[in-house]
Parts: C-alpha cells; structure tokens; sequence
C-alpha cells in the first residue's frame, strides 16, 4: 500500500504527508464529523480498547471547534 501512495503522490505532485496510517486517520475523523458513533468505529477500526477510539473523538471535536471559531459568522475580525 505504501508503495502504491507514494506512485500517487509523485504523480499528482503531492507535498503533504500520505500514508496508510494518514488515510486510516482521515477516515476515522471524517466517519465522527459525519455523524458515526464511536463504538461502531471501534468495531470498523479493529480497536480492541475504546480508549484507542476515544483519541480520534478527541481530534475530531478539536477540529471542529478549530473551525467554527474559524469560519462562524458571528466571530470578531
């Protein structure tokens, strides 16, 4: 799999960081921002301990608070 993301990456030009472990991780996140719940994920994830899971929770909500101070139209200039 490496292998086959660092072909993509050197193919579209990709600068950033690609990796199985960077697309398991997007997912994760992407599947909570969208409205997935934490023990399914940790089933979709192979997580034996919830505690491994509750990490992506944490990210997640960070990031969405990280965004709608960013982004809200109430917010000071």
């Amino acid at each position: 799999m490496q292998s086959v993301l660092k072909r993509l990456k050197k193919r579209i030009c990709f600068e950033g960081k690609l990796s199985p472990h960077v697309l398991r991780h997007t997912y994760a996140v992407l599947y909570l921002e969208n409205g997935g719940d934490t023990l399914s994920l940790k089933e979709l994830l192979g997580h034996e301990d919830l505690e491994t899971t509750a990490e992506y929770v944490t990210f997640s909500r960070r990031q969405t608070k990280q965004l709608a101070m960013r982004y809200s139209p109430g917010r000071t200039l």
